[in-house]
């Protein structure tokens, strides 16, 4: 279950990482930050109305360093909150040059110039109809998932600062949509890569096909996973794309064992 509330009456130059710096990481699944009408306006999800609770008592206590208030996502200000979150998501999922032509928004992450370059010629000739975005480290892929929302990001493991695991386990907050799929070339990691919470893993060197199928599957996973979620907020009946999501993500895991 997700509980969904508004924060408004904040500074300006208030950011997703201005959240995470003052709450816990274990507590918020995700926040995004939009300018309305009524100034800057946090939405903020988490698991629980208790977790809401501690959340709104903190930010009443000053943690922000300013007067701050939260509203109820079945309020009449929530609802108009929650429309204007879902259109600026809408629209910042393609936001770049090739919007008009792309299938489908990818991210390669890898610390390696040789691999990452090479990684972006695979998936660009495996997928003709995506865009490819490259970042040469777990920081620098948090910033751009903090910016857009990808369909997809295909990470490796072994990277200094923030490895592939540690972006898994972040996205899942960040960006709860996006799947992750993980590589390696380190045979011990493949243990730990099944367990990661990764959408799918594979070792390197990358057999191209069972890359691109892997990302075609988590591509399809993402627009899944966001049409149950809008159902699910308007009350509509999702059973059939929940079952569709399940058995993707257990057909990917079931490839991903045998790569």
């Amino acid at each position: 279950m997700v509980f969904t509330f508004f924060v408004t009456g904040l500074a300006p130059d208030t950011t997703e990482s201005t959240f995470r710096e003052v709450l816990s990481r274990d507590t918020l699944l995700s926040v995004a930050v939009r300018t309305s009408d009524v100034g800057t306006v946090a939405q903020i999800d988490v698991g629980s109305m208790h977790e809401a609770k501690q959340i709104v008592a903190k930010l009443s206590d000053g943690l922000l360093r300013r007067s701050v208030r939260c509203i109820r996502r079945d309020s009449a200000l929530g609802h108009r909150l929650a429309n204007l979150f879902a259109a600026a998501e809408q629209s910042s999922r393609r936001t770049c040059k090739r919007q008009a032509l792309s299938s489908a928004c990818l991210l390669v992450v890898d610390d390696d110039p040789m691999a990452l370059q090479g990684m972006e010629g695979l998936v660009s000739v495996g997928l003709p109809n995506a865009c490819v975005h490259v970042a040469n480290s777990g920081d620098s892929a948090l910033h751009l998932n903090e910016a857009q929302e990808f369909d997809a990001v295909l990470s490796d493991v072994q990277m200094p600062g923030m490895n592939g695991f540690a972006l898994v386990a972040t996205l899942k907050r960040l960006r709860p949509h996006t799947p992750v799929v993980l590589m390696s070339g380190e045979p011990q990691a493949h243990a730990v890569m099944v367990s990661s919470g990764a959408f799918g893993f594979m070792r390197k060197p990358v057999d191209r096909q069972s890359c691109c199928s892997a990302l075609d599957h988590a591509v399809r996973y993402h627009a899944l996973s966001h049409a149950v979620s809008q159902a699910e907020s308007s009350g509509q009946d999702c059973a059939e794309m929940k079952r569709e999501m399940i058995e993707l993500a257990e057909r990917e895991r079931a490839e991903s064992m045998r790569r």
